[in-house]
């Protein structure tokens, strides 16, 4: 009612505050039905008003909890687990994006598996969680700790600043044994043939896992001082002196490392010479040092002994002796008395 005399009246209402993040809204005020009891009709002028509610609440903000460095583990993943947060309410849906990118650690050397996507956040709810669990191949690979990334970016009715986050992963692998032996087809012992030439005798360094880096071993061959037979270098085998052998980084083994037997076509006794392996010059393993003793079996035939005939005049003096001497040859040089 407006009171005679005046000419406006206030029609009063109340809006309910909240701490919800909204689009402003409006409240439209109606007026009908215009009368003056015992007079004429006021004339309706404009009908209607309409009063906006301002939004006055911030966004809601995401935030990202990291976890600690994962351990790699042998034979079985790890899952590192970010835990995302939207904290206040809002009417709208909200994202957030995610993707994973190499660094130390790479796809390519299969340390981790990629991942991506968007995590959608319903509207209406005041404190929210995902989780974003990734996964770390485990192996036995002996390596350095490394890492890779994931960024959190694109928001969308949320309140985040780009972050980028370091994935640490922790390598529990011991570094690799070194184990020295005989080459594939090659025992521990080897014929020597004959007619002068030479022919390999193979012998192989391995490791019980893989290396991130380069194993560098020293080794050199030796006469066996303490066997019963010893070959001797340079006339039974050609001796190597301290050489360095690699076996590559991401592999188990090295090239085969051929010992030259010298053949010849003497008869002898079988032979033993010693391949040695006495540091470590470059990576991490252990192992070392370590002999392997390579043993030359003969293969010729023995000699044939023969004796010649001898004639000699007896003598015709009473008394007179007289010496008859035979040569006894072998068919060929023997290295056995």
């Amino acid at each position: 009612t407006i009171p005679a005399g005046s000419t406006t009246v206030n029609i009063n209402f109340n809006v309910n505050g909240d701490t919800t993040y909204e689009n402003d809204e409006a409240v439209q005020v109606t007026i009908s039905n215009q009368r003056s009891p015992g007079g004429n009709a006021p004339t309706l002028g404009t009908s209607s008003a309409t009063y906006t509610i301002d939004n006055d609440d911030s966004q809601p903000t995401f935030s990202v909890t990291a976890p600690t460095a994962a351990n790699e583990g042998t034979g079985s993943n790890t899952n590192p687990r970010f835990v995302v947060t939207l904290t206040g309410a809002t009417d709208f849906v909200s994202t957030i994006h995610f993707a994973t990118s190499d660094g130390t650690a790479t796809l390519a050397d299969n340390d981790y598996t990629s991942s991506s996507g968007t995590l959608t956040f319903p509207a209406q709810s005041t404190t929210q969680t995902q989780n974003v669990d990734l996964t770390v191949i485990g192996d036995s690979k002996y390596e350095q700790n490394e890492a890779f990334s994931i960024t959190f970016d694109t928001p969308t009715n949320a309140a985040y600043t780009t972050t980028t986050y370091s994935v640490g992963i922790n390598n529990d692998d011991n570094p690799p044994t070194v184990t020295l032996g005989y080459a594939a087809t090659y025992g521990s012992s080897i014929t020597e043939g004959s007619g002068g030439g030479t022919k390999p005798y193979g012998v192989q360094l391995t490791l019980d896992h893989t290396s991130y880096q380069d194993t560098v071993i020293r080794c050199q061959t030796a006469d066996d001082s303490a066997g019963t037979h010893q070959a001797t270098a340079n006339v039974d085998y050609t001796a190597i002196s301290a050489t360095d052998y690699t076996i590559p980084a991401g592999s188990t083994t090295s090239n085969v490392i051929n010992v030259q037997i010298r053949q010849d076509n003497t008869y002898e006794y079988d032979e033993t010479f010693l391949f040695s392996c006495t540091s470590i010059t470059s990576g991490a393993a252990s192992g070392v040092p370590t002999t392997l003793t390579l043993t030359i079996q003969d293969d010729d035939s023995a000699p044939t002994v023969s004796v010649a005939d001898v004639t000699h005049a007896e003598g015709s003096t009473a008394g007179q002796t007289t010496s008859f001497d035979f040569v006894v040859t072998v068919s060929s040089a023997s290295g056995r008395p």
